[in-house]
């Protein structure tokens, strides 16, 4: 029979080394439980790395969606507070200003009037909103904004009614500059862009499209019928009492009559806020369910991790304690 001896050396090499592995161990465990991370994704994932590119791309991605999903979110909410203060300043004065017609005074009809400059003003600076620098109504020039001021929509349609004959010359002079393509309305008083407004891509071929701009019928419709009633309570056109109650009749049923189209608009805007708020449920999901995975991928077990890393403790305290009384094996420890 032949023995093999390990020599002193040897021996404790054999523990340095062994004891070098499991402080080794030891570091990584510890460092897994303190920041949760698997510390070797190489070796957890098996060198294939595919599957947390795909995870993380998604990720990002979804911050990108949440981010215009929240920005569409904003954008729209505004646009339908500026719509609803054109409506309510409609609904105020429309029905108000027909019943005066048919049985106020004269000069309650000169204060309605001249209160409509005033509404006309608050309209045009509720279309003229912006949000964080991009201008609401100004289609594809949202660095612009897109009316020039009530004041100066009157003084340029002034000298064009300063001569008309009748009421019906002067509503037709009215309803051309605000209506009729290329007229004053779109050379002069419209300043945004004649395309679309870009979209908001909140999802993966997910676009919201936001596209009112100021230059909608609907729109001009209204401001025509505040401007015309302001025209009147300027004192231009035909000055006869008969004539002054024909034009404010006609503002008051334009009012009245715009409040549809206006209505049609919000509810589209109101099919686009719906949308968003879909796309923003389903990202939150999305990102959810991709955080999972992510976790799943690269967090580490901190029960799992705590489990080893006492293990590996318990196993460093044994060689310390075989270390120490390796090193007492001497001729006289082995006699006594």
């Amino acid at each position: 029979m032949s023995w093999i001896s390990t020599g002193d050396r040897a021996q404790a090499f054999h523990m340095y080394q062994r004891s070098a592995e499991v402080k080794t161990e030891m570091l990584r465990l510890t460092s897994e439980l303190s920041s949760g991370r698997k510390s070797d994704l190489g070796k957890a994932l098996g060198g294939d790395f595919a599957g947390l590119a795909a995870v993380e791309r998604g990720l990002r991605l979804g911050l990108v969606y949440k981010a215009a999903a929240e920005e569409a979110a904003l954008h729209t909410s505004v646009m339908q507070d500026a719509l609803q203060t054109v409506q309510t300043q409609l609904d105020e004065t429309g029905p108000t200003l027909l019943a005066a017609v048919g049985a106020g005074s004269s000069s309650n009809l000169g204060i309605l009037a001249v209160d409509s400059g005033a509404k006309l003003d608050l309209v045009v600076n509720a279309l003229n909103g912006r949000i964080a620098g991009r201008s609401l109504f100004s289609g594809d020039r949202p660095d612009q904004i897109p009316l020039i001021s009530g004041d100066e929509m009157l003084a340029n349609l002034g000298p064009l009614v300063a001569g008309a004959a009748t009421a019906q010359d002067m509503i037709a002079i009215v309803e051309d500059w605000f209506l009729a393509p290329g007229g004053g309305f779109e050379t002069t008083a419209y300043r945004g862009g004649t395309s679309s407004a870009a979209g908001f891509t909140v999802g993966d071929g997910d676009v919201i499209d936001a596209d009112v701009s100021a230059l909608a019928p609907e729109i001009r419709g209204a401001l025509a019928a505040f401007a015309l009633s302001a025209l009147v309570g300027n004192d231009l056109g035909p000055a006869d009492e008969a004539s002054r109650r024909t034009l404010l009749e006609a503002a008051a049923t334009r009012m009245i009559g715009s409040q549809g189209g206006l209505s049609k608009i919000r509810a589209e805007l109101g099919a686009a806020e719906a949308r968003i708020e879909t796309a923003r449920v389903r990202n939150s999901a999305t990102e959810t369910a991709l955080s999972i995975e992510h976790n799943r991928l690269v967090r580490a077990d901190p029960y799992t991790t705590a489990t080893e890393l006492e293990a590996v403790q318990m196993q460093l305290e044994s060689l310390f304690v075989l270390t120490s009384r390796m090193a007492r094996l001497n001729l006289t420890e082995f006699l006594r």
